[in-house]
This record gives structure tokens, sequence and C-alpha cells, in this order.
């Protein structure tokens, strides 16, 4: 990975040297599972299970939402991510909108940087 592409990563809150480093130091592995995030179905299900107001919904897909940005260093996906399964647990649902609007606003800045470095 060159210096240019690492730190348009950076800049979106990518932890990249984390993400490498939970793949064992394999840059080729990491850049093949982040590519992966293309595939992923998660987001848009928390974005339908707040349209549906089903919190069990959003809960199944932030949660997992969460795993997966953790693994690949997507930190502040991961943080938003931990605050809304962490707000459903304790039917704080008042905040939720708030908390999606972050999400939205996150992962399209990640999904904007996989795309501008070729990772998609």
């Amino acid at each position: 990975m060159d210096a240019k592409e690492k730190e348009i990563l950076m800049d979106a809150g990518i932890d990249v040297d984390g993400g490498i480093e939970r793949c064992m130091g394999n840059e080729a592995l990491y850049k093949k599972l982040i590519k992966r995030i293309w595939q992923d179905t998660n987001y848009q299900e928390v974005l339908s299970g707040m349209e549906a107001g089903s919190m069990d919904q959003v809960l199944k897909a932030a949660h997992t939402l969460k795993g997966i940005s953790g693994n690949l260093g997507f930190t502040r996906l991961y943080e938003i991510t931990e605050e809304i399964v962490k707000q459903i647990r304790e039917e704080h649902y008042e905040e939720i909108g708030d908390k999606i609007a972050e999400l939205t606003e996150n992962y399209e800045k990640v999904m904007s940087a996989l795309d501008k470095t070729g990772n998609h």
C-alpha cells in the first residue's frame, strides 16, 4: 500500500496499521477483506430497521457492523455502532436517530475513501 492510499484511508478514520496487524501483517489479505465491505448489507439493514421501527433488526445489524468495523480498523465506524448497540440494549431509543445520522456520515466517508483508493 503506498503512502497516498494509506493517508486517504487514515483521513477517513481507518486504522490501516491496526487492520493489517489483525491480518497477521498480511497486507494483501487486509486489502481483500476491506473490499468485502462493498457486499456487506448491515449498514442498509440498520437503515431499513430504523425505517420499519424494528430495534431488533437495528441491534443485530449494528452489532455485526461493529464487529466488521473493529476487525478492519474502521475506528470511528466501530465507535458509532458500539454506541448504537449500547443505546438499544439500555432502551435509550430517543438518542438513536442522532447516532444513525453520525453512522451515515462516517459510513459514506469510509466508502468514499475506499473508492478513491481503488478498494472496491
